[in-house]
């Protein structure tokens, strides 16, 4: 009788944990995975990577562009917290309109406009990715 109770007691706890885990994972909860882990200083590294290999990025681009990307990271970091969203929206779309000046200056032509295709491309799959999760609530 003891061990039927344990039994009992113990698939119900297995249960209540993989339930959990799966609301969890359904309301977006799913623990995020390599990108957000890092420090500021490995996405901004990482986010110059990208745009070396995207848009064939020299040396000397990349070393000016490695200061900018980790200012932008540290403080859209720091802007998460905020507690007025509003305000923090507005003050990360400034800052990246003074950025936008100093990105175009380091790239060349072609690959600024190759820049801001790419931008457009990463906003339309975050605009995909916001109205998938509001159409699923």
């Amino acid at each position: 009788m003891k061990k039927n109770r344990l039994l009992t007691s113990l698939l119900f706890a297995l249960c209540i944990t993989v339930g959990l885990q799966y609301m969890s994972y359904a309301q977006g909860g799913r623990p995020r995975q390599g990108f957000q882990n890092k420090s500021p200083e490995e996405r901004a590294s990482l986010q110059v990577q990208m745009l070396s290999k995207q848009l064939n990025l020299s040396a000397d681009q990349e070393k000016q562009l490695t200061p900018l990307m980790l200012e932008r990271v540290q403080k859209r970091d720091a802007l998460r917290t905020a507690s007025d969203k509003k305000a923090a929206l507005l003050e990360m779309q400034a800052l990246n309109q003074a950025q936008e000046g100093q990105i175009k200056s380091i790239l060349s032509p072609e690959q600024y406009e190759q820049y801001k295709a790419l931008q457009e491309k990463m906003k339309d799959r975050m605009m995909d990715r916001a109205r998938e999760r509001f159409n699923n609530e």
